[in-house]
């Protein structure tokens, strides 16, 4: 079973490595595109080569996703169909071990932490028994047919030297956690911690029939109860918000619905290219500034909008980490965590490069409030989730990093406050180079220097000593913004 298993990764390999490949000379051809048409377009060229480079970047990441999406897809049916032949010729895999013993008290089914190999624990005479059953390449339902009385005793011992022993005397403590591990999609009941001869040792307690209470977990380590430490806390913790899961699951207005999320799951691989084509369009052609900006906001919204508005079908599961067996995520739900990200992402890019903020402080209490109601709005209904406030936090957080582009260019977008003009003079100019280059003019203004970003074709027609108008935009949120115009464009704008 392990040699198939193997053909499945090469198959896999075969089918990804070739773009792996491909990307990195695709990337350097992209970033050249950028370059030089960012070049040219200074000297007054068209910026079309800074688009197509832009679209061939776009374009290596679709092709990624798809290809890296449908080679995960044919693993999966390839594993799935590998335990389909297992349990219906259990016989035909040489390395399949019989345990004998019932689950319970007198076995347990664990995991290494944090290697996946796969051990019936048995509690022996005057031992604990570690025996190898495999690694947790496939799901739960495999392990169970491992699990049928067979074996004596000593053919159990004759399969020792694949896993581990460890004398009862020897045991110094056990520390067990009766708490959900989230480092592996199986289902589970925490990890318990064995100190003997020195050393530390992590198991996870899998669960393939029912949970693992404390009491039946007391049961088995009976021998050395003294030493044995449980927190049984979590575990009615766990149980309690298990139930409450259940409770959704059956909820007709809250259960997820797999049938539609699975539709709806093309929508946000919509969401999380066509910002990326309405910033290349935007940012690299000529295009009227005010619609494309107002297009870019609305589509940073929309998934934020659309988790806010249809929890039953959506969620933020792959942002916390969570798979579908983990107790705070929504199985059966489609997760915009990766389009939130990337539909706020050019959004984002866009305004810090346009805006010369003057007042930081209003931008920042804009983005705490945003990603706080945002946050909350999504976790608003609080059932089936641990530690609510800290996944608020989480999301919050996520907000924070990224809707400073939607403040920033809605602040413009709504702004009727006439601007104040102020003549300068150019007190120095300079280019900083460092991930961007930055087209810098100073100016002195009430004995402090002032110091603003403009675009390189401005750049190129002033000199030290020059004056311009700096205008003070109020901005629809008191976001006070700057903008340098030269003393011909000021006095013959529209």
């Amino acid at each position: 079973m392990d040699e198939k298993r193997k053909e499945i990764e090469k198959q896999y390999q075969k089918r990804t490595r070739p773009l792996m490949l491909l990307m990195l000379p695709l990337d350097l051809v992209a970033l050249f595109l950028l370059a030089y048409g960012a070049r040219i377009h200074r000297q007054g060229e068209s910026p079309l080569l800074q688009f197509l480079g832009y679209l061939l970047l776009i374009s290596i990441g679709v092709a990624w996703f798809v290809v890296m999406r449908r080679a995960a897809r044919l693993r999966q049916e390839a594993l799935d169909a590998l335990e389909r032949e297992y349990a219906a010729n259990p016989d035909a895999d040489e390395e399949r071990i019989h345990i004998p013993g019932e689950a319970g008290s007198s076995s347990l089914l664990v995991m290494g932490y944090p290697s996946d190999t796969i051990y019936q624990l048995i509690s022996g005479p005057g031992e604990y028994h570690f025996v190898k059953l495999g690694w947790s390449g496939l799901n739960a339902a495999s392990y169970e047919k491992m699990l049928p009385p067979g074996l004596d005793d000593a053919a159990i011992r004759a399969r020792m030297e694949k896993g581990l022993s460890v004398p009862k005397s020897e045991v110094e403590a056990i520390d067990l956690t009766m708490k959900h591990c989230v480092s592996t999609q199986l289902p589970n009941d925490g990890i318990f911690t064995l100190h003997s001869g020195g050393k530390k040792r992590k198991f996870i307690v899998l669960r393939p029939d029912e949970p693992a209470t404390p009491e039946a977990m007391r049961a088995f380590f009976a021998d050395v109860s003294g030493r044995l430490t449980v927190d049984t806390a979590r575990y009615e913790q766990n149980e309690a918000l298990r139930e409450e899961i259940r409770e959704v699951a059956e909820d007709p207005e809250l259960a997820p619905d797999p049938a539609k999320a699975k539709k709806l799951r093309v929508l946000t691989y919509v969401l999380c290219v066509l910002p990326f084509l309405n910033f290349a369009v935007w940012r690299f052609l000529d295009v009227p500034y005010r619609p494309f900006a107002a297009l870019q906001v609305i589509l940073a919204l929309i998934p934020t909008l659309l988790g806010i508005a249809l929890p039953r079908y959506f969620s933020l599961n792959k942002f916390l980490k969570l798979n579908d067996h983990d107790p705070d995520a929504r199985p059966g739900t489609v997760d915009l965590s990766i389009p939130i990200m990337a539909s706020m992402f050019p959004l984002l890019i866009g305004a810090l490069v346009d805006f010369n903020i003057v007042k930081w402080t209003p931008l920042i209490i804009g983005v705490v409030v945003f990603s706080l109601l945002a946050a909350f709005l999504l976790t608003r209904n609080g059932k089936g989730i641990r530690k609510v406030w800290l996944v608020r936090l989480m999301l919050a957080f996520l907000f924070m990093m990224f809707s400073a582009g939607i403040i920033l260019e809605t602040n413009f977008l709504l702004d009727r406050s006439e601007p104040t003009a102020e003549r300068l003079a150019i007190s120095d100019m300079h280019v900083s180079s460092g991930r961007t280059t930055s087209y810098v003019l100073e100016f002195e203004k009430g004995g402090e220097t002032l110091s603003l970003d403009v675009e390189p074709e401005l750049y190129d027609r002033v000199e030290p000593g020059d004056t311009v108008y700096v205008v003070t935009n109020h901005g629809a949120f008191g976001i006070e913004y700057a903008t340098v115009w030269t003393v011909d464009e000021w006095n013959y704008r529209d």
